[in-house]
């Protein structure tokens, strides 16, 4: 439902029109939520008129990006559907326009240039140019403090900025336009320093500096016309004027704050100005300056200026002259203390003749009273702060008896100006630093960190927050407050990891209760993986794990129970990535590589107990020379020594030989059945009857075919042995020499020496065969080096080392997936993990790009990084997940996977980028300092003891900032004051907390007084 003017705006509540202008309305409101008036101006929006809303608009932004106590505050800019509004800071001074209209003494005519001079630099120095100032733009927040308002044509000095009015539109007001602004060039801060020159012109004289009948001879007189001659009385100023109104602007000041110095030197370089701005007896010249709007750096900067006081023109009375007229200063405007002043009326422009008026804005206060306030402030500051006078000590007593009780009743730094600190806070700057006093502060300390304690032990952490908070901003540097923090930190970061463990282990049985144990982002594994990580030494968190690690194996631990071993690997490489680092995985994963050795043993067992029976069977009892049933079980012997089956077949053959070698007796073949003897003991070394029977036989065919006999048997058990060409003395080809050096036509002898490169290579077939293929290499290389004519050799080396290097790429691939298992199990965002993944990823696929299970094992580390990502809280996580991709995209490239997992990652940063200003703005609030009659914030420390950074350059008071919710130490500053007010403040999340100072309860004088005391 519209109002009665028409139109409602939330959270304001239309009071009057105050005012109206070309496009807009000026209505008086009160803002409910905050209770204050406020002035809304508004638009309504019509076809065609976009130009003129964006002007508007703009003139709020400008306004909002100039916080400065001369220049008018915005609260809010709204475009709604049918009007667009600024609400503003209601200004109910008056406009300078209306006080000028009574005549305007000289020291606020001097007071008002110099605070918009500080406030146009301001707009200056942030690129803005008002373009439209005149008296009725400049308004008064109270009686004494000028506000620059009305931006409504103001523009940024920046010739690419979006242009609001038309080019060569001619905007402002002719009475105080510059030349450049009615020649319609470019503008910058130097024309807003001209309108200011016809408005102090204005101000001293009671008129402006032209006139003339229409708008055109107007124009022209400022292009044209030189500046008005100022009466005698104000020459001292013309040299300012004529620099200020120059109508060349590259002539005038090239700043506004040069214009304050100078504007100071003058002042300061006329006895007779400074006289005439002599308000109060009780201050210095400097504190009168400082009245007057000058700043501190301008009141002490620098040598007087060049400009001196003039001569005045013959037959002008001299302005030290009894009968000249008298100039008298107004007080100093709202920046400063407001001393008394002497009761000499007079004006500068529009007093009646003869007729003197009290001048506006000042106190009723006498010289007398002045200088006795003066006095007893002096007495009180300077005398020894040990040595406080009997007022001093009842009044200082009272203020500490009251923070006493204010302790006992645990009023201690809140409510605001009624708790123990502020009072302890009057008495240290009434009284320095007064033992009594700092005993007050421990006290209230220690009532701060009990409550810290006790407020930690019931698992308050937010009270405990605030408690020591304002503990720290107390007593900064007490040591027993660092401890404190520790123990909250430890305590609230405990509750913070429990807690978030209780909702994992909560989502874990909600997603087991759904089946979901493993391989997504919501699976009951990732939710326990998750909680370990949290706290790897939580128990239950642990055991959980545990158990459905357990679970989740069982399939695969029966798998290899009942010998289905692919199924079991299938198994085990799908839960790779998910629990390769877990202890039961890895004891089946090594349970299972053990079934497979086994199997494969005893495959390779039963393969050579097969082929021996054949060799018996056949009769190939001994030969031929490395294919027979004794080779075949010597060899069988290297991998089961302990098989049942070895004795009872060497039994047999042993057997068979011994008949073999009584036959051979029997047919006077006395040679072959030493051989077959010897093959015999071959065996079995231990047959007694063989040993018998051989050297029975050795006997009888002497020594010489005794030698033969056993160089032929060592030579065919070395040739078993593969010993071939190693080692000395106990190889075949040396035993087959040593024969055929005694007989050199021995027909075995030399079958079997050349024989030996075929046996060899045989042999390392062989051992190849049995999965020795470092020892087939060497045996290999051996033969080709010591028959290098046999290419077979050669071609079999070659062979064989391509197989050695197969079988230790393949070694090596296994050991690099196994510890690829384990790191992608175990922390994948450690910096550590991360690139050992990488590395051994990219070796991986390095080797062969179609590795199936390192491509699996990369696409769970990718899925687990998915994860981490999905399921970050902050930016560490992020930033963890950022390392280990840019090592995957330094070691892998850039993958298609790797470009998605890139997004995902912007995406979550976004994600927690919002979340974190949501939180900033949740848990942050307005804190409004305000002080009486005014200060200057000082400084703004948090409980750390960090200043608060990016403070406003104007920091006077009312100042409003935007803060993280949490406790400060700020501290108040007045000029007329040495000491600094310092006072808590508590900012609370989404809420305005205020916190006011009052400088007169500290001016030694007016506080004994309003105390009662006889100051004297």
């Amino acid at each position: 439902m519209s109002s009665a003017f028409g139109f409602d705006i939330p959270g304001y509540e239309i009071q009057r029109q105050i005012g109206s202008g070309g496009m807009s309305t000026v209505f008086l409101a009160n803002q409910r939520s905050l209770d204050r008036r406020v002035a809304i101006k508004v638009m309504r929006r019509h076809q065609g008129d976009e130009n003129a809303e964006k002007r508007f608009l703009f003139e709020g932004r400008t306004l909002a990006k100039l916080p400065h106590r001369n220049i008018v505050a915005v609260y809010d800019i709204v475009q709604a559907d049918d009007i667009s509004y600024i609400a503003m800071e209601y200004l109910s001074g008056g406009t300078l326009g209306e006080r000028m209209a009574d005549g305007a003494q000289l020291s606020e005519a001097i007071g008002v240039v110099v605070q918009i001079a500080g406030a146009l630099q301001f707009a200056h120095d942030s690129g803005i140019v008002h373009r439209d100032l005149k008296p009725a733009n400049i308004m008064y927040r109270d009686g004494n403090t000028p506000v620059l308002t009305d931006f409504g044509i103001a523009r940024q000095q920046d010739p690419a900025a979006t242009r609001l009015t038309q080019t060569g539109m001619l905007v402002g007001t002719p009475t105080y336009m510059s030349p450049e602004q009615i020649h319609g060039h470019e503008l910058d801060g130097r024309s807003d320093q001209y309108s200011l020159g016809v408005m102090f012109y204005e101000m001293l004289t009671g008129a402006v500096p032209f006139k003339a009948d229409t708008t055109i001879s107007l124009m022209m007189a400022h292009i044209n016309h030189p500046v008005p001659a100022l009466p005698a009385e104000l020459a001292h100023f013309q040299p300012v004027l004529d620099r200020m109104m120059a109508k060349d602007r590259a002539q005038r000041y090239p700043e506004l704050r040069e214009f304050v110095r100078d504007l100071k030197s003058v002042i300061t370089a006329s006895d007779t100005l400074v006289m005439r701005l002599q308000f109060g007896t009780d201050q210095s010249t400097s504190e009168q300056l400082r009245g007057l709007g000058f700043s501190d750096s301008q009141i002490h900067s620098g040598p007087r200026s060049s400009l001196r006081e003039p001569t005045p023109p013959k037959g002008v009375p001299s302005v030290s002259d009894p009968g000249a007229t008298k100039l008298q200063s107004a007080p100093a405007p709202a920046t400063a203390r407001r001393p008394a002043a002497r009761p000499v009326p007079a004006r500068l422009a529009g007093a009646k003749p003869g007729k003197a008026a009290r001048p506006r804005w000042l106190l009723p206060a006498g010289i007398a009273g002045a200088v006795l306030a003066l006095a007893v402030v002096a007495w009180v500051v300077l005398q020894p702060r040990d040595s406080l006078s009997p007022p001093m000590r009842a009044m200082v007593n009272d203020t500490l008896d009251t923070a006493d009780r204010l302790i006992a009743e645990g009023k201690l730094v809140s409510p605001a100006g009624d708790n123990a600190y502020e009072k302890v806070q009057t008495t240290l700057q009434v009284a320095g630093q007064l033992p009594e006093a700092l005993e007050r502060l421990q006290r209230i300390a220690a009532q701060l960190k009990t409550a810290t304690r006790d407020a930690i032990g019931r698992g308050d952490f937010a009270v405990a927050e605030v408690r020591l908070q304002e503990a720290q901003l107390v007593v900064p540097d007490d040591a027993e407050l660092v401890q404190l923090r520790n123990t909250l930190q430890t305590a609230r970061l405990a509750a913070e990891r429990e807690t978030r463990i209780v909702e994992l282990l909560r989502q874990a049985e909600a997603a087991v209760t759904a089946r979901r144990l493993s391989g997504e982002a919501d699976s009951a594994l990732a939710y326990l993986r998750q909680a370990v990580g949290v706290d790897p030494n939580h128990g239950e968190a642990r055991q959980r794990l545990q158990r459905l690690a357990a679970q989740l194996l069982e399939p695969a631990d029966k798998a290899i129970a009942a010998g289905q071993l692919d199924e079991a690997q299938r198994l085990l490489e799908s839960l790779a990535s998910e629990l390769g680092g877990d202890a039961e995985w890895q004891r089946l994963d090594k349970s299972l590589a053990e079934v497979r050795e086994r199997h494969a043993q005893q495959q390779r067992i039963d393969a050579l107990l097969f082929s021996a029976r054949q060799h018996v069977e056949a009769g190939r009892l001994a030969e031929p020379a490395g294919d027979n049933a004794i080779s075949t079980l010597l060899r069988l012997k290297e991998f089961d020594s302990g098989n049942a089956d070895l004795a009872t077949l060497f039994r047999q053959i042993g057997e068979q030989l011994i008949q073999r070698a009584r036959t051979a007796e029997r047919n006077n073949q006395a040679s072959a059945a030493l051989a077959f003897y010897e093959q015999a003991l071959q065996a079995q070394p231990d047959n007694a009857e063989a040993v018998a029977a051989r050297s029975a036989l050795e006997q009888r065919l002497g020594e010489r075919q005794a030698q033969i006999s056993r160089g032929l048997a060592a030579a065919r058990e070395a040739i078993a042995a593969n010993r071939f060409l190693t080692p000395a003395r106990q190889n075949a080809r040396e035993a087959l020499d040593a024969v055929l050096a005694i007989e050199p036509d021995n027909t075995e002898a030399q079958r079997l020496r050349d024989d030996l490169p075929r046996l060899l290579r045989e042999a390392a077939e062989a051992l190849a065969k049995d999965g020795r293929t470092d020892a087939a290499v060497a045996l290999a290389k051996e033969g080709a080096e010591a028959y290098p004519a046999q290419r077979e050799l050669a071609r079999l080396v070659t062979h064989l080392q391509g197989e050695l290097g197969a079988q230790q790429a393949k070694s090596q691939r296994e050991q690099r997936l196994t510890e690829l298992r384990q790191v992608i199990a175990s922390d994948i965002t450690g910096t550590s993990q991360a690139a050992q993944a990488s590395e051994l990823l990219a070796a991986l696929l390095k080797a062969d790009a179609g590795d199936s299970e390192a491509r699996t094992l990369r696409d769970g580390y990718l899925r687990n990084l998915e994860l981490t990502t999905a399921a970050a809280t902050d930016g560490i996580a992020l930033a963890k997940v950022e390392t280990a991709v840019a090592q995957l995209e330094a070691t892998l490239g850039k993958s298609a996977e790797l470009v998605a997992l890139r997004r995902q990652l912007d995406s979550a940063a976004k994600r927690l980028a919002d979340a974190e200003q949501a939180r900033l703005a949740a848990t942050s609030g307005s804190l409004v300092l305000d002080a009486y009659p005014w200060a200057t914030v000082d400084q703004i420390v948090d409980a750390a003891g960090k200043p608060v950074a990016d403070l406003p350059s104007e920091r006077s008071t009312p100042l409003r900032l935007n803060l993280p919710a949490g406790s400060y130490r700020v501290s108040f500053r007045h000029p007329a004051v040495r000491d600094p007010i310092i006072l808590l403040a508590r900012v609370e999340a989404q809420s305005t907390q205020t916190t006011a100072a009052r400088f007169e309860a500290i001016r030694a004088a007016d506080y004994l007084r309003r105390a009662g005391w006889d100051a004297r």
